[in-house]
């Protein structure tokens, strides 16, 4: 018996050969990539921002010497016009200073040539005639109210000058009032009254006056007796006119 041959047609089948460890070798690199790649940027991250943060640093060290190096030249400069300031005011001190030391020595020259011009006088009875006189008369204010200080000078002319005696009284007059008010040194002061005159150039009498309340004084007047070396009684009116 004779056997049929069966023939079988069908497509060729091609047979590929996979390599395992190379596809896991290619998975570990990819996810190796994939967690490196995240890491290295990070570190480039941290990089890049440390550089950034050493650049600020140095910066901050510059700007803090230059902060402090201002601050130096400004408390330097600070001293500088505290120092001219202070100069200044001495200055301006010493300068006010003389100003009033050239305002006492005028007021100390002009008193001087006063006393020169009176002193002459006295040396030159001719000037003004012979005997004694009243040079001055002041009324001076104080700080306490109804309480003031009067001051007299009395002189001679003479050509010997011989010693003169006698006394002074001051009164006190109110002619605004009704009737008119008169009052002696011994009754507005702690003196005793008539004040004694002894002298051969000039005697210069002070003292305070003390108004009660309610008087207004609107003049004063000077009596002097003169004993020796001529007898002489006279008197002087004058305004009562307050210095300060």
């Amino acid at each position: 018996m004779r056997r049929k041959r069966h023939s079988i047609h069908s497509d060729r089948i091609q047979v590929v050969r996979i390599n395992r460890r190379r596809e896991w070798i290619a998975r570990f690199l990819l996810v190796a990539l994939m967690v490196a790649l995240p890491l290295a940027v990070y570190q480039a991250a941290l990089y890049y921002a440390g550089n950034q943060m050493q650049q600020l640093e140095n910066n901050n060290r510059q700007l803090l010497a230059r902060n402090t190096g201002l601050e130096a030249e400004l408390e330097q400069m600070s001293q500088q016009m505290a120092n001219l300031e202070l100069a200044a005011d001495l200055d301006m001190q010493a300068m006010n200073q003389l100003r009033e030391q050239l305002i006492e020595w005028r007021e100390r020259g002009e008193q001087q040539s006063e006393q020169i011009q009176f002193y002459l006088s006295l040396m030159d009875p001719a000037s003004g005639g012979d005997g004694v006189f009243v040079d001055r008369a002041d009324i001076v204010a104080t700080a306490e109210p109804g309480r003031y200080r009067y001051q007299v000078v009395v002189g001679q002319k003479s050509q010997n000058h011989d010693r003169v005696t006698g006394s002074l009284q001051i009164m006190v007059h109110n002619g605004v009032a009704s009737p008119a008010q008169t009052f002696a040194l011994g009754e507005l002061s702690d003196q005793e009254t008539p004040l004694p005159l002894g002298f051969k150039f000039f005697q210069n009498l002070e003292g305070f006056i003390y108004l009660p309340a309610g008087f207004e004084p609107t003049g004063w007047s000077l009596e002097l007796d003169i004993r020796t070396p001529v007898r002489q009684v006279f008197s002087e009116e004058m305004d009562w006119q307050v210095k300060s």
